[in-house]
C-alpha cells in the first residue's frame, strides 16, 4: 500500500461496494492486523474514515490459531493494532479460537482451518441483529449497537463470548449452565476457567440467541433473564432472540460430536469491560520486550518507526488506554 496507485485501487473497490448499497449502514472489517495485512488495512481505514466519517466501522481481529508460538513482531504488531487501528474504529473486537471447547471435541486448535471456523461461527452470531430485516424482531443498526456497547466505555475494544452449541435449556432453572457453557473467543481475556472475575466489570453487555431453546423466543427470554440476573455486576444489557439456528455448511470441519449437525443452537455475548486494562497492558509490556531486543529494532527499522519519540508515543498510548479501562483501580506503569 505504499504505492499510491495501489491505494488508490483499494479505494476504488470500497466505493464501488458502497455505491451499490441502498443503505450504507457502515463497514464489516476483517484482518489479521497481528500480520502485515495490519499495515495494509490501517492504510485502508484511513481511507474509509477521510471518505465515509460519519459510517460506523465495526473491525474483527481475526487472530492465529491460539497455540501458534508468539514472535517478536507478532508483539509489536498487536501494539499498533490496539492502538492505531482501533483508534479508527467505533467498535474493535479480537477474536480467535484461544479457550477450551467441550462441546467441540474434534477441534484442534493449532489448525488454521478449525481456528477460522471457530472465529467464523462468533462473526456470524455478534452480526446477527444488524443483518436481519428492519422490522425483524431484535434488529438493530451496526451504528445503533455499536453506540450502545461503546457509551460508556473508554474506547472501541470489546471482547465476545459464545456457547456453540448452546445446551439444552427449558426455563430458568437452566440459566447457570448456560452462563457455564459460554467460553471466551477474545484472547488475553480471561479463560473460561478463571476463579477470580471481579476485576471485569462489564460497560455493556450485548446478548445474541440463535435457536436457543429449540427455538422458542419465549423461553429464550426467560433463560436470559435469569443468565443476566446471575451476573456480579449491573450494566446496559440488551439482547437480540431469533428463533433460527446457525447454519453449518458442508465445507465446516468436523468440530463437533457426530453425527455432524447442519444447524446448531447457540448464544454469544458481546462485551465491554475493565478486562481490556489488563489485556492493553500486557500489550504495552510485550512492545516493551520486544522493541528492546536487537530483532525488534530491526524489524521497527524495516517499518521506519524506529523513532524513539514515536515509540515512546505508542507505549503511552496503550498505557493510557489501560488506566482508562481500569479507571480508579488501574495501577499500570
Amino acid at each position: 500500500m505504499d504505492s499510491e496507485d495501489r491505494r488508490e485501487d483499494v479505494r476504488d473497490a470500497v466505493r464501488y461496494w458502497a455505491e451499490d448499497c441502498d443503505t450504507l449502514g457502515g463497514f464489516r472489517v476483517l484482518c489479521d492486523d497481528s500480520s502485515g495485512f495490519g499495515g495494509v488495512c490501517a492504510r485502508a481505514l484511513e481511507d474509509i474514515r477521510d471518505d465515509y466519517d460519519n459510517r460506523a466501522v465495526c473491525f474483527f481481529s481475526v487472530r492465529p490459531p491460539a497455540n501458534k508460538e508468539r514472535k517478536r513482531v507478532d508483539m509489536l504488531n498487536a501494539a499498533f493494532a490496539s492502538t492505531r487501528i482501533a483508534d479508527m474504529c467505533d467498535l474493535y473486537c479480537p477474536l480467535a479460537a484461544c479457550d477450551d471447547y467441550p462441546t467441540m471435541p474434534g477441534l484442534r486448535r493449532n489448525e488454521w482451518f478449525h481456528a477460522s471456523a471457530v472465529v467464523a461461527l462468533a462473526v456470524d452470531g455478534i452480526t446477527t441483529p444488524w443483518r436481519l430485516s428492519q422490522n425483524a424482531n431484535g434488529a438493530v443498526s451496526m451504528d445503533e449497537m455499536v453506540r450502545f456497547m461503546t457509551n460508556r466505555a473508554p474506547g472501541s475494544h470489546a471482547s465476545a463470548r459464545a456457547s456453540v452449541p448452546a445446551p439444552n435449556v427449558r426455563g430458568a432453572a437452566d440459566a447457570a449452565a448456560l452462563v457455564a457453557s459460554e467460553r471466551s473467543m477474545t484472547p488475553s481475556v480471561r479463560p473460561s476457567d478463571a476463579e477470580d472475575e471481579t476485576d471485569d466489570e462489564p460497560f455493556a453487555e450485548y446478548f445474541i440467541s440463535r435457536g436457543l431453546a429449540r427455538g422458542d423466543a419465549a423461553i429464550a427470554n426467560v433463560v436470559l433473564d435469569a443468565a443476566s440476573s446471575l451476573a456480579l455486576y449491573r450494566c446496559p444489557r440488551r439482547r437480540c432472540v431469533v428463533d433460527a439456528h446457525i447454519p453449518i455448511p458442508l465445507p465446516f470441519p468436523k468440530l463437533f460430536r457426530p453425527p455432524a449437525p447442519i444447524s446448531l443452537d447457540a448464544t454469544f455475548r458481546l462485551t465491554t469491560s475493565a478486562a481490556t486494562a489488563r489485556v492493553l497492558d500486557a500489550t504495552a509490556r510485550d512492545y516493551l520486550r520486544a522493541s528492546a531486543s536487537a530483532a525488534g529494532k530491526a524489524i521497527l527499522r524495516a517499518w521506519s518507526l524506529d523513532d524513539a519519540c514515536e515509540s515512546a508515543e505508542l507505549l503511552e498510548s496503550l498505557r493510557s488506554k489501560a488506566r482508562a479501562y481500569a479507571g480508579d483501580d488501574g495501577d499500570f506503569a
